[in-house]
């Protein structure tokens, strides 16, 4: 944020959390009746308008969500969803595990185009008995752990 003065750096971290000119220059310092100019004139300034794309971009970049963030939090909510004890959440888990067979291409709707037509389906989990989505559950979240997906790995537990 260099060539910018603390109050337009404040600005533009202020920005950047609400998306509102006016509330990040009241936040910033500016009193309440210029907050809603100062904000709109900040944001007409080349360096700060600079600066706000640049954290802008940079926060994008770093949040780029990739299979395996996503395979990491639908296993996490499988394990939320059907713990050793406790309340067992059949349509979070069902949910949960379908995706996780869907990306890792266990659940697969099969279509030969041909002389003769044929369709395989394999089932959902959701239309398993309850022993058998368990089961099923297991078996996928140690398919997750050969892949190197484990209980080390860093997920968010909300």
């Amino acid at each position: 944020m260099a060539g910018l003065s603390s109050r337009q750096k404040t600005f533009v971290v202020n920005y950047i959390v609400s998306g509102n000119a006016a509330e990040a220059a009241r936040e910033s310092g500016y009193s309440l009746k210029a907050s809603r100019e100062a904000g709109f004139q900040l944001l007409q300034r080349p360096a700060v308008a600079a600066e706000v794309k640049r954290v802008q971009d940079k926060l994008e970049r770093e949040s780029v969500v990739d299979a395996k963030y996503v395979i990491r939090n639908l296993k996490a909510t499988v394990e939320r969803c059907m713990p050793a004890e406790g309340t067992f959440d059949s349509a979070g888990a069902n949910k949960a595990l379908e995706s996780l067979g869907r990306m890792l291409g266990l659940f697969v709707d099969k279509h030969e185009i041909g002389g003769e037509v044929t369709h395989t389906h394999k089932h959902s989990v959701a239309e398993l008995p309850p022993k058998e989505q368990h089961a099923a559950a297991r078996d996928l979240i140690g398919r997750l752990r050969a892949l190197g997906i484990g209980e080390d790995d860093d997920v968010s537990r909300n």
